[in-house]
């Protein structure tokens, strides 16, 4: 008798922790937020899907017991997201062209797709979208990307279901170029290499979203690491790290600008990711002090790395 109790027992404890369970929706699953995402979210109790285009699964594959279902799709393609959002309680979006490898842009990709989205969220009764926006996406609108992810901002702002908004100040990987130039001896930077960012570890970031995403509610809030670094810090530690004396070089402006002009004419797909980085580069661009972990600590740990490598 006792025995069936307990069987009773466990199976409605079962049942009433599946009934409690959320289900979240990723999409950007296979980009460096998104991996990161992926076991934070499993880790808090959420039953993962995510998107993925049939030639990027494999990169889920280590990720496999974190992940509850991969759905193919398109989300470029309206057609392709029909009924994804079915049954879902939270989409969180980390959309964005970080390569422009496949000859989308930027309006294709971090406007429209995210919409195509958010729409199909909405038909579906989703509680919550969460998107992973850029820092400066309310003040600077001279730049595609970042005009873009605004747009879409906006559109989130003033659909029917609950929203939240995150806009980080570049991520330590980003750091990674000026790392590559200390390693070749020298560093080059436009400007006085005095404007100051918050970069954060991705991991913090995934942390942090997980955590605030079923607190806050219709808040666009930025988001930064444990420290403000201006360009000049930022590769004097690089240097450091790989025991160099620096050796900085600051370029004019009005370069980036002639650079700017020719590219837009001549290159147009490398004219996106050039005119984000000479913004970051010449603008300020802190962010809330939220993650733990520092830029040193993950600049050792490149380099502990790329002495394994060898």
């Amino acid at each position: 008798m006792i025995l069936k109790i307990i069987i009773v027992c466990q199976f409605f404890f079962i049942l009433w922790f599946f009934c409690l369970m959320r289900t979240v929706l990723l999409a950007g699953a296979t980009g460096t937020l998104g991996r990161e995402l992926i076991p934070a979210l499993s880790k808090k109790g959420y039953q993962v899907k995510v998107i993925a285009r049939e030639q990027s699964k494999k990169r889920l594959s280590i990720l496999s017991d974190d992940i509850h279902e991969i759905i193919t799709a398109e989300v470029t393609q309206p057609n392709t997201l029909q009924g994804i959002c079915d049954n879902v309680d939270i989409v969180i979006s980390t959309l964005g062209i970080t390569r422009q490898r496949d000859k989308l842009t930027y309006q294709q990709v971090d406007f429209k797709a995210n919409v195509n989205l958010m729409r199909e969220a909405e038909r579906a009764g989703a509680k919550k979208f969460v998107y992973i926006s850029v820092i400066d996406a309310d003040s600077i609108q001279n730049v595609p990307v970042i005009t873009a992810k605004r747009q879409f901002e906006l559109a989130l702002m003033n659909c029917r279901i609950n929203w939240l908004i995150f806009r980080p100040s570049g991520f330590f990987t980003d750091t990674l170029e000026v790392f590559k130039m200390a390693q070749a001896g020298r560093v080059h930077l436009f400007g006085d290499g005095e404007n100051v960012l918050t970069p954060i570890d991705v991991a913090d970031l995934a942390h942090i979203i997980v955590d605030e995403m079923s607190q806050k509610t219709n808040v666009a809030r930025t988001v930064g690491g444990p420290e403000d670094l201006t360009w000049n810090e930022l590769a004097t530690l690089c240097f450091d790290v790989l025991q160099k004396r620096p050796r900085i070089y600051h370029w004019p402006t009005w370069i980036l600008t002639m650079l700017l002009v020719i590219t837009k004419r001549v290159a147009p797909y490398a004219y996106g990711p050039m005119s984000f980085m000479g913004h970051v580069l010449t603008h300020n661009s802190t962010a809330s002090k939220l993650g733990k972990r520092t830029l040193l600590n993950f600049l050792e740990k490149t380099l502990e790395g790329v002495k394994t490598e060898k």
